[in-house]
This record gives structure tokens, sequence and C-alpha cells, in this order.
């Protein structure tokens, strides 16, 4: 919507396609957290997600040094290219949101 603004004849393809670029050249990472919409990120380290279940947002929190994927039971069958973490809860007292609703609870 905010290209639209400026350049009121672009198409929502054109948005969608140059973002999906984006993702293929490994500038932004795609991030599904749930059923919720695809967000991009653009902290291509090695990092989990922190959700907040009740105002939405979604914050990176970065992973302890590791050169190795963590102790996982995977099948000999299956090559592990990449793990996504999120974590879920309440970003009390990061968020406004969240700190004025635990204000007036």
């Amino acid at each position: 919507m905010r290209a639209k603004q400026s350049k009121p004849e672009i198409s929502m393809a054109t948005v969608y396609n140059c973002l999906d670029a984006l993702v293929k050249c490994g500038v932004v990472r795609q991030v599904n957290v749930d059923r919720g919409a695809t967000r991009l990120c653009l902290n291509m380290n090695e990092h989990a997600h922190f959700c907040c279940d009740d105002c939405g947002k979604v914050f990176d929190i970065n992973l302890k040094d590791s050169s190795q994927v963590p102790e996982v039971d995977v099948i000999d069958k299956f090559e592990v290219r990449k793990i996504d973490i999120a974590l879920h809860g309440r970003c009390t007292g990061t968020c406004a949101d969240c700190g004025r609703k635990e204000a007036v609870e």
C-alpha cells in the first residue's frame, strides 16, 4: 500500500514478485508464524522469533553461538537444511501495546 502512494500504477503482482526475488537471492528471509501472514525478515543471521500472543508482534531472538543443529531425532532419510524456531508468549515490558494491557488488567 505504501508503494501505491508514490507509484499508483504498480500492481500487487509486481510487489509480490519483487519480494519473492529478494527471498530467492538471500537478501531477506521469509518467515511464517503459525497460520498468520507471511513476514519478511532482514536479519539473515541464524536466530529464532518470539511471537507475542497478545499483540501479534514478532521479535528476533538471538540464538546462543552454535555451529551445529540443536539435538533432534532426525530420520536418516532426511537432510536438515534450515530450522525455524518460534517462541510464543507475551512481550510484557517490551511492547507499548502489551504494557498498556497489563496496566489495565
